[in-house]
């Protein structure tokens, strides 16, 4: 299973300290590589990025 998510800003994703109490994230890329393994970042659409993994099931 493909799944994309993309934004507007050009800066590339990086792993963060999640934040327990859930105000600011952190968990996002923590989770997919868990689960996926491998991210791949693209640019696009428009001066933004398209962030992909693939779901082994």
């Amino acid at each position: 299973m493909l799944i994309e998510v993309s934004d507007t800003s050009p800066v590339l994703p990086r792993p963060g300290a999640p934040d327990v109490t859930g105000a600011t994230g952190g968990w996002g890329l923590q989770m997919i590589d868990r689960l996926a393994g491998e991210i791949q970042t693209v640019p696009g659409p428009g001066p933004g990025k398209t962030v992909r993994t693939r779901l082994p099931w």
